[in-house]
């Protein structure tokens, strides 16, 4: 019996995903150069009961002459519980911006859309992952972090926030491929 428990833990111990130690990568991505770390206990998705830290990455590269930039963060929650309905109850009221539901990188996402930046967000266990910028977000700089925290949310048949389940049996080992988000169906409000 002990060396079954033992065998459990040693294989649980053994697929689990190296998370970089403070949550972000603290170095060059794809064409974008790494910039800064910061670490911020004021999270802009507060829960009640479940504490949460935030970890913020900024990239940047130069394109044509023009400074572009990208800004990922990874807010570390206590609990996962109802932790997707939570957020996208959230997201809902956020001032400016349009939600969509969309599949990336065979991944679902949520795609925040506002005049000013655009953010793509999902839910990874007790992770709240943002990768945004106010131009195009950068490919290599999504998968990386898709590659890292796949996205424990499904496609959900209705509107409703409590249909956002969580899938932990994630696609993270398997080839990634670009999905068209325009093909993607999409949340209308």
């Amino acid at each position: 019996m002990k060396l079954i428990a033992a065998l459990a833990c040693f294989l649980c111990i053994g697929c689990a995903p190296n998370l970089p130690t403070r949550y972000v990568f603290e170095h060059d991505i794809g064409d974008f150069t790494y910039r800064r770390y910061q670490r911020v206990t004021d999270v802009e998705f507060e829960i009640s009961d479940n504490n949460s830290v935030r970890h913020v990455a900024s990239y940047t590269k130069y394109d044509n002459g023009q400074l572009k930039a990208i800004t990922a963060l990874v807010t570390v929650y206590q609990k996962s519980d109802s932790l997707a309905a939570d957020i996208y109850d959230q997201i809902q009221t956020l001032a400016g911006y349009e939600v969509h539901s969309r599949r990336i990188f065979r991944n679902w996402v949520w795609y925040l859309n506002s005049p000013d930046d655009h953010w793509i967000l999902w839910i990874n266990e007790n992770h709240v992952v943002r990768v945004g910028s106010r131009e195009q977000i950068s490919d290599s700089v999504l998968r990386r972090y898709l590659r890292t925290y796949p996205s424990d949310l499904t496609k959900p048949n209705t509107d409703n926030a409590e249909t956002w389940i969580l899938d932990y049996n994630h696609l993270g080992s398997t080839p990634i491929e670009r999905v068209n988000p325009d093909n993607a169906q999409e949340k209308k409000r």
